[in-house]
């Protein structure tokens, strides 16, 4: 009974230590989470998402002009290839995951590298929307 206690205390605590992150680890995901459901809510299913996403935002910028067509497809081309180590290396340093991400995603694109300088947009006194009824700022326009 003891050691019962023991293996459940000793699984309870270091299951967050496995070296998976196909699969999202937690101790109620075992009894409750279904296969599909650990691999949706992954770390690797997490920044996969998040590639999908720049690569989709490059595409538009290249519609516009604004990033070459040759660096959406080295994007495309390097948009499964997660690197969790190197991607933790610099999350320690930062503590950002999603900017950690970022870096290792330019990292491992030496064309399409350049286009993953996203910034938000800088609001300025003549770029701000103003709202048409009573000329105030607002977002709500």
């Amino acid at each position: 009974m003891r050691e019962k206690r023991l293996l459940r205390r000793f699984l309870f605590y270091n299951i967050l230590m496995t070296q998976d992150y196909e699969t999202y680890l937690s101790p109620y995901t075992w009894r409750y989470g279904s296969p599909e459901m650990r691999h949706i809510w992954s770390e690797t299913h997490k920044r996969l998402l998040w590639r999908r996403l720049w690569v989709a935002l490059a595409e538009v910028q290249a519609s516009f002009g604004l990033v070459k067509p040759e660096q959406v497809a080295d994007l495309r081309a390097h948009m499964q290839m997660v690197e969790m180590p190197r991607a933790l290396e610099i999350e320690a340093e930062i503590h950002h995951d999603l900017m950690a991400e970022l870096k290792v995603f330019a990292e491992q694109t030496p064309r399409g590298g350049a286009a993953c300088t996203w910034e938000p947009p800088r609001w300025t006194s003549k770029t701000t929307p103003r709202c048409c009824a009573s000329g105030r700022r607002s977002t709500w326009c």
